[in-house]
């Protein structure tokens, strides 16, 4: 769950971690999960050199679509994880 988000905050990664780890366990959960949709993604799109073309960045922005998908069937004990799952990357 680290990416570049420690950089774009300005928290080292120590702070960012910590505050990470204070969240409610089902915001952490969401956040672990937020990016499961990208299974379904071409993996060549991942490191292309060149700029996305306009079916390739609708590929990749509708990961979070196929995420929901993924974790809707899933009974967690936090309510709401599918329906943050789809909207954290929207």
């Amino acid at each position: 769950m680290r990416g570049d988000f420690p950089d774009r905050t300005g928290l080292s990664l120590p702070d960012y971690e910590k505050a990470f780890e204070s969240l409610p366990p089902g915001l952490r959960s969401a956040g672990y999960l937020h990016d499961i949709g990208k299974v379904a993604v071409d993996k060549r799109l991942f490191g292309k050199p060149t700029s996305l073309d306009a079916e390739e960045f609708r590929e990749m922005a509708d990961h979070t679509i196929v995420g929901h998908q993924i974790v809707t069937g899933v009974q967690f004990p936090w309510p709401r994880i599918a329906e943050i799952v789809e909207q954290f990357g929207a």
